[in-house]
């Protein structure tokens, strides 16, 4: 039977507002998975992804953010499994890690852009798997902020004295292919739960694989609650929210 739980912590992290873009970092296999010598879907031998053996992008897309996730200001970063061929082609490109509102789509479609000089050798090309991290992420504004700020836009750090009171929460689900796979571990979330009971920004803070991540900002933005209150009155605070799952 599969656990899975909720619970909520302070953080402090700066307020995230304009427009962005997406980092992107080419990583070795950092999962426990098949040894080196895999087959590929066309038959060709594959090599896991090294320090010492990889490929060498020549030109790299950045993924572009949606107007949902803009909205929502959502961040976070998707993890795609690649297999960079000899050929100098993506091949078998996978989802080990997305984002919803759009972003592992914007993902894929950066990806599919890469161009790159294969690994080699003993100086011959040869294939190798490995992990594509497309990271997005809101700069901060370069302005200062406003000289008179409302109440009720300012953003608290959350504490143990100021928080909401949670009415409503979802348990976030397991995917059948976290399950199939044993995957278990804790997604935390970075929100804004604001004054007028909606919650605001969402980064993801500590995500995990094969629909996790985006099972537990599902179950986050139904979430219900009572404002934190300041002086007595509905104040926005930041905090994590974590979903722990269990096998």
């Amino acid at each position: 039977m599969s656990n899975v739980q909720g619970k909520i912590s302070g953080s402090v992290v700066a307020t995230i507002l304009v427009i962005g873009f997406a980092l992107v970092i080419c990583t070795p296999e950092i999962v426990k998975a098949s040894p080196t010598g895999l087959t590929g879907q066309s038959g060709e031998n594959v090599e896991q992804m090294t320090e010492d053996l990889k490929p060498t992008i020549l030109y790299r897309e950045y993924a572009k953010y949606s107007d949902e996730a803009l909205k929502n200001g959502l961040e976070g970063t998707v993890i795609l499994e690649v297999v960079f061929a000899a050929d100098g082609n993506m091949k078998d490109l996978k989802v080990y890690s997305g984002l919803p509102d759009g972003l592992t789509e914007s993902a894929i479609a950066a990806a599919q852009k890469f161009r790159f000089e294969p690994a080699t050798r003993e100086g011959k090309p040869v294939s190798v798997r490995g992990k594509l991290e497309l990271e997005f992420k809101l700069p901060k504004s370069a302005g200062p902020a406003p000289a008179k700020k409302r109440e009720s836009e300012t953003v608290y750090a959350m504490s143990a004295t100021l928080r909401p009171t949670i009415t409503y929460r979802e348990n976030a689900g397991y995917t059948q292919e976290a399950s199939e796979r044993n995957i278990y571990g804790t997604v935390i979330l970075t929100v804004v739960f604001r004054a007028d009971r909606k919650l605001g920004a969402i980064k993801v803070k500590s995500g995990l694989p094969y629909g996790l991540t985006e099972s537990a900002i599902t179950a986050a933005r139904a979430l219900r609650f009572d404002p934190a209150l300041k002086d007595g009155k509905p104040v926005s605070v930041r905090g994590n929210l974590e979903f722990s799952f269990s096998m």
